[in-house]
């Protein structure tokens, strides 16, 4: 394995499991940029550097996977493919937007394992809702 596969793989290993992480990553970028023999190569470091400087609160990978939550888009795409395009694509479906949403809505839920707390917190706002004088009858 050469040098620089060996850093970018060190540095890989650092956002992924230390929770400084980014902030020792940019470090090592700015020596990289300093040693930089070529002004293009100091000129893509720069780049680089401010991409991770933007954002480095967005890149807190260690805390992420230490509480169990993805940190890359495949789940998300992965609930794209499953939820929309199955559940809203199929033939001869037309949906109107706010119909087409509440079924996304209730399908994410169902999928994230969520569905059945959802139900009971939107059935008890419901009870509380029609349950509650309204001021039109309090006044009569």
């Amino acid at each position: 394995m050469h040098a620089p596969e060996r850093w970018f793989k060190r540095r890989r290993q650092e956002l992924l499991t230390d929770a400084k992480g980014v902030e020792k990553v940019i470090r090592a970028l700015c020596h990289q940029r300093q040693r930089a023999s070529t002004e293009a190569g100091r000129e893509e470091l720069t780049t680089v550097l401010g991409y991770f400087r933007k954002n480095r609160r967005r890149m807190q990978y260690a805390r992420l996977r230490e509480a169990v939550l993805p940190i890359g888009t495949g789940d998300v795409e992965c609930t794209n493919k499953l939820l929309v395009t199955r559940r809203m694509k199929g033939c001869g479906m037309r949906w109107r937007a706010a119909v087409g949403q509440a079924v996304l809505s209730f399908g994410g839920l169902d999928l994230s394992g969520r569905f059945e707390a959802a139900w009971e917190y939107l059935m008890a706002k419901r009870r509380d809702w029609t349950t509650q004088t309204r001021p039109c009858e309090a006044a009569c």
